[in-house]
């Protein structure tokens, strides 16, 4: 359940990561399925290789890069060049021990008020949402916080499929 719940919580970052940076529908279904797959082989390979459990994921402050780029450029391309540029760095950080023990130094709480400042509107999001589109918005919302009281790690799945639930049922509406 962990997993599902953080693939999901992970996903709604990179779908806005991709539609804020100009992603049309095809790009963003592309890099989704490339990001998929290189992390289920990642997740295969590497340890069967290195003989020891390994775990993989999408960087959610990669994700995070993404929507804050989405307010500089408009280009996906660039956009993807700047995030495998990223990615490129974090290995290059891993592999050279300098730049590693550099990084290490910024102090946490810098590191953690950056992160926090292109979050915090994601997080507002749904509360825009519950005025901008209140009838798609608000039903997920009170799924998601009634299914956190009662079971929380299906809050975000049982949050998706309302969501889900509802998209479905605007565009049979609108057509």
């Amino acid at each position: 359940m962990a997993a599902i719940t953080g693939f999901a919580s992970s996903l709604v970052l990179v779908i806005a990561g991709l539609q804020a940076v100009g992603a049309n529908d095809a790009q963003a279904a592309s890099g989704l399925l490339a990001l998929c797959l290189l992390v289920g082989i990642t997740c295969v390979l590497l340890p069967w290789y290195f003989k020891m459990p390994i775990s993989f994921a999408w960087s959610t402050p990669g994700a995070a890069l993404l929507i804050a780029a989405g307010e500089t450029t408009n280009d996906f391309a660039a956009a993807a060049g700047a995030f495998l540029v990223c990615g490129a760095l974090i290995v290059l950080s891993g592999l050279w021990p300098a730049l590693g023990r550099d990084i290490t130094s910024i102090p946490k709480t810098i590191a953690s008020a950056m992160l926090a400042g292109i979050l915090f509107p994601i997080c507002l999001a749904p509360v825009t949402a519950s005025v901008q589109q209140p009838l798609l918005a608000v039903p997920v919302v009170v799924v998601w916080l009634v299914v956190f009281r009662l079971a929380r790690p299906w809050a975000v799945p049982a949050a998706m499929v309302v969501a889900a639930i509802g998209v479905a049922l605007r565009r049979a509406r609108t057509g």
